[in-house]
């Protein structure tokens, strides 16, 4: 991350931990919103940097994390990270032929949040686990992927929740899908909602494209703008800070210990990685060099003491 984008970070960081504490103010006291404040205010906290032993330059290379998904500092972190992840990933199933795409799976909007919350992922899972003829034509379309969860307020009714799932997925062959995934998704809203032949649900599936791309053939930038879409939900979490009282306080505490990003199928390989801890250590930004003096030897500083600066940014 670069330094000013930090600081940007920062500052948003100290209005959302400000909007919790009227929400506290206001009555919604919880351990969980007690303690997703407290990680809010220890974040960041401690700034990370590298002394040139050169030439003194100071640069920035990061800082201590809380890890909460409300925080929009290490939000910013973890979306950075799972792309410096991912892309790789991905970048080998292109080579080998493979197509990407991003599938969509929407709900019928809900008045409450966790029933919501419930009936979205465990539709998903009744697709791609629960039920064994749906799982094995899923694995056969889509050999892995990554899956995001994201719930906004409706467009008619500000009261109601609409959850989404964003998943963009690896093809090694062309298949016929809309239909057929459309069947199986909502039959599958079905079952876990305990109804028969109504219609819950719906799906979209595309090619990802960068809209700036002039080639026919996917290339990393159509990748890029696949995962930025499908990521975006863990980059913006500033926008559920408008919610209204009561809605952000049944967000934060049905949201407490459910992991709203995955990778499944050929990519699962990946879980450890990206859900390592994102604090910054002394092994970060090896190889760097000083763009002022050319050296590469450096200090690290786990309490540079002047947040503000004057921090660089190595190039």
């Amino acid at each position: 991350m670069k330094f000013e984008d930090f600081k940007r970070k920062v500052n948003l960081k100290n209005v959302v931990v400000s909007r919790i504490e009227n929400l506290i103010n206001n009555g919604y006291s919880t351990e969980v919103i007690e303690r997703t404040k407290l990680k809010l205010e220890q974040c960041s906290d401690h700034t990370f940097a590298k002394k040139c032993k050169g030439c003194g330059a100071d640069y920035f290379v990061g800082s201590n994390s809380c890890n909460n998904r409300f925080c929009p500092v290490c939000a910013k972190k973890r979306s950075l990270k799972y792309l410096a992840t991912l892309i790789p990933a991905f970048e080998r199933y292109l080579k080998q032929g493979c197509t990407v795409h991003l599938l969509t799976f929407t709900m019928k909007n809900t008045n409450n949040f966790i029933t919501g919350l419930d009936t979205i992922l465990k539709a998903f899972r009744y697709l791609t686990n629960g039920n064994k003829y749906y799982a094995n034509i899923f694995k056969f379309m889509f050999v892995g992927g990554v899956k995001s969860l994201e719930v906004i307020r409706g467009e008619s009714d500000i009261k109601s929740y609409h959850p989404h799932l964003h998943c963009l997925v690896i093809k090694n062959k062309f298949t016929r899908d809309f239909d057929i995934l459309k069947e199986f998704w909502n039959n599958s809203l079905n079952v876990v909602m305990g109804t028969q032949n109504e219609k819950l649900g719906s799906i979209d599936i595309v090619q990802v494209k960068n809209p700036n791309s002039k080639s026919n053939k996917q290339n990393l930038n159509d990748v890029r703008t696949g995962l930025l879409e499908t990521l975006k939900y863990i980059t913006k979490v500033e926008d559920i800070f408008n919610y209204d009282d009561e809605m952000l306080s049944n967000f934060i505490n049905y949201s407490h210990n459910r992991r709203y990003v995955s990778v499944f199928g050929y990519l699962a390989k990946l879980s450890k990685a990206l859900n390592e801890d994102l604090t910054e250590s002394a092994k970060d930004q090896v190889g760097k060099v000083c763009k002022h003096c050319g050296c590469t030897e450096f200090e690290f500083i786990s309490e540079f003491t002047n947040k503000i600066g004057p921090l660089e940014d190595f190039d």
